[in-house]
Order: C-alpha cells, then structure tokens, then sequence
C-alpha cells in the first residue's frame, strides 16, 4: 500500500505539472480527482494501519488492514469532496457538516452491518 500510495502522490503531481485544467477538460479534471482520492485514500489507510498495529489490537493484521482500506477511503472521499465542492464555490459550513454527517452515518452503517454479518 504504501508503494502504490507513492506511485499514485507522483502520478498526482504528474497531473498538477503537465495538465492544463483550462484546455484538458472534463478528462484533466477526472485525473486530478481520480489521482488525488486514491493517493489520499493509500495514505490515510497506511497511516491509520500503523497507528492500529502500534496500538497492540488483538485483531490479525488482514482485519485492521480491512478496517484502515475502509476509514481511508472515506476520509479521502471526505477530503475529495470537499475540494470539489469547494472547486464549484460550494463550500460553505453546512456543507461541510451535512458531508461529515453522512459519511458518519454510512460508517456507522458498515460498522453494524459487519457485526451482524460476523453473528452468524
């Protein structure tokens, strides 16, 4: 993961120095949200993986990975997000607050979702 994280910030940086956002389109803008959410989404999961495997989890190593793959790629759609909102002067505080609440909501939704699917 942070290997291809690694790739993808240079692939992201390749895109902010060679791309012309004016005169590439609809094309340009996709490869710049596309690169910067997963390169966001491998970092954040790195990250918080080795904050969990730090923290002396009982759990195995595939579980927290699971588990820092998903919290990642809602922090980075989180963060995405509010760039493009923010792109589209549309960010203003209740915004900010109904996007942290939904993705709040949907993790706490895959949260029980998991434990009952573990029940069984």
């Amino acid at each position: 993961m942070t290997i291809c994280s690694l790739v993808l910030w240079t692939s992201w940086g390749l895109v902010i120095s060679f791309i012309n956002p004016n005169s590439a389109g609809t094309t340009g803008l996709l490869l710049f949200y596309l690169t910067i959410f997963l390169a966001l989404a491998g970092t954040i999961s790195v990250i918080n993986l080795l904050i969990r495997m730090r923290s002396g989890s009982e759990r195995t190593v595939s579980r927290e990975a699971r588990i820092s793959l998903r919290q990642g790629v809602l922090l980075a759609v989180l963060i995405t997000g509010l760039i493009l909102l923010q792109s589209q002067r549309l960010l203003t505080w209740w915004n900010i607050i109904l996007f942290i609440l939904g993705l709040t909501v949907l993790e706490f939704f895959l949260i029980s979702y998991k434990k009952e699917e573990d029940n069984y």
